[in-house]
């Protein structure tokens, strides 16, 4: 027997004329849906807006109506305003709480953040635990704070290891033993090859290297650059990439070159007020420098404000040093490894390679600098070190909650995060509190000062006290039937031993 290959054959015969095409316009919406149309489209291009308009839409007008239907005017209104208040509470007061306290709080010298850190310094958690193990086992192995930093630098690169295999050499590697020579698309499925890898401008950079060589010859120096990528850098490039982090001078300001590095902000600190001192200008401040809180204070400021300049200076620094992780084999998504312990996994190379810049800047280095001149000996400057980075403030509960000037630099960094979470969060739900007991308020002091809720008694007030009756027909108030039983559906097909009855 045989089959039939068209599958169509199974079905009704179209007819031997067909139908023209009909030229249809796209549809055209005008006044009120045009309108709609575009706040659907303002509506689902914002997560905000599509969060606060779903919740509206499908929890507080349906629960406001039914309330109001069935319970009344005032059990309309308290769920109207509880629903409503919960939606603002969820999605807005918390941010703007939060907003709030880094506008007036944050990036400043205050009591709130007396060691005056930038608000870089509030690294993921995560990453921040494995920069502290890191660094401490570098300080009780090193004998001097530069030895240290650089010892510790090499430990957070050289225990990168990739987590995208798919994007590795190896895996693309078949492409290439497979590539047709003669192919006029050779060259451009050559770029997306490498790209897979090394990221698009890498790849265009190591084609333009070997342009001059004939193709064979390409590929051959191609495949020995990239086979020994495993997600992890060789010794080479560790120790390019390393040399990248080491402290770069900042006085040119937002002028820097991408290879900045790690900037040198106490240093300069240091360098502005001493020009400030040299200088008539700043009239009575120039007297107050004299007095060595308000000198520490100033320098602060002008610690963070020489930060701020360099934030062009520092984003080219980390396009450039990714660039360089990337075409040495380490691929996007990266564990922290400390030997064969996992220090921690799934981040983002970019963020691990920013935030290790942020590190040094706002903890080792100043750490670094602020010990220098008071320790005796090298030994005793990283005893120093460990303690202006981890002392803990002794003191009551606010001393274990509060950032104060005794904490060590990362302690205060880690209570200042905290309470930049758990302070807006207090009050947005006092807030939300508030609200609730408010909004039964208004109902009592409408019926004679009695709390009540409004949906199981009836809000007439009188001398006795409310009315205890419950709302609804008298039908509905008769009690059950003793022999009621609830799942009686499922009782009915039972025979008194048990079994079901045929």
């Amino acid at each position: 027997m045989v089959m039939e290959a068209n599958k169509t054959s199974y079905y009704p015969k179209p007819c031997t004329q067909p139908r023209k095409t009909v030229q249809q316009a796209a549809p055209k919406f005008s006044g009120a849906l045009d309108s709609f149309s575009s706040l659907i489209g303002i509506i689902d291009s914002n997560r905000h807006l599509e969060l606060m308009a779903s919740d509206g839409i499908g929890m507080i007008l349906p629960r406001t109506a039914m309330a109001y239907n069935k319970r009344g005017p005032d059990d309309g209104r308290e769920t109207f305003l509880r629903e409503f208040s919960g939606l603002i509470g969820n999605v807005l007061i918390t941010g703007w709480f939060g907003w709030g306290m880094l506008k007036l709080l944050g990036n400043r010298v205050n009591a709130y953040n007396p060691h005056g850190l930038a608000l870089d310094a509030h690294i993921n958690a995560v990453n921040m635990d494995a920069f502290n193990q890191l660094y401490e086992k570098a300080l009780k192995e090193s004998d001097n704070a530069n030895e240290a930093r650089s010892k510790f630098v090499e430990k957070v690169l050289g225990g990168l290891n990739s987590d995208n295999p798919q994007f590795m050499w190896k895996a693309q590697q078949g492409a290439f033993d497979k590539l047709n020579l003669n192919s006029p698309e050779a060259p451009k499925i050559m770029l997306k090859t490498l790209s897979q890898v090394v990221g698009e401008e890498n790849a265009k950079a190591m084609l333009e290297d070997v342009k001059d060589q004939p193709f064979e010859q390409q590929l051959k120096i191609l495949g020995s650059k990239l086979d020994q990528q495993n997600g992890k850098l060789s010794e080479e490039a560790l120790g390019k990439l390393a040399q990248m982090f080491q402290p770069k001078n900042t006085l040119a300001g937002s002028d820097l070159s991408p290879d900045a590095g790690t900037l040198t902000l106490d240093k300069e600190a240091e360098a502005r007020i001493k020009h400030w001192e040299k200088s008539k200008a700043h009239g009575e401040a120039h007297q107050k420098l004299k007095n060595p809180a308000f000198r520490q204070n100033e320098k602060l400021k002008a610690r963070l404000d020489i930060y701020k300049d360099s934030k062009r200076a520092t984003e080219a620094f980390l396009e450039l040093v990714d660039k360089t992780a990337l075409y040495h084999g380490v691929t996007g998504t990266v564990h922290i490894n400390d030997g064969k312990q996992t220090l921690a996994s799934g981040q983002s190379r970019k963020n691990v390679l920013r935030e290790l810049k942020y590190y040094l800047e706002h903890f080792v280095d100043r750490a670094s600098h602020e010990t220098q001149e008071t320790a005796h000996t090298a030994k005793e400057q990283l005893l120093r070190i460990e303690e202006k980075l981890f002392k803990q403030a002794k003191g009551g509960v606010m001393a274990h909650i509060l950032p104060k000037a005794e904490d060590g630099l990362i302690s205060a960094a880690i209570k200042q995060k905290h309470a930049l979470t758990w302070v807006p969060i207090t009050l947005a739900i006092g807030t939300a509190g508030l609200f609730t007991f408010y909004n039964q308020y208004i109902t009592a002091q409408k019926h004679g000062g009695k709390m009540f809720f409004p949906g199981e008694v009836s809000p007439t007030a009188n001398p006795q006290g409310l009315k205890t009756e419950p709302l609804g027909t008298q039908q509905q108030n008769l009690p059950l039937n003793r022999n009621f039983q609830p799942f009686s559906g499922f009782q009915q097909g039972r025979s008194t031993n048990g079994g079901i009855m045929a």
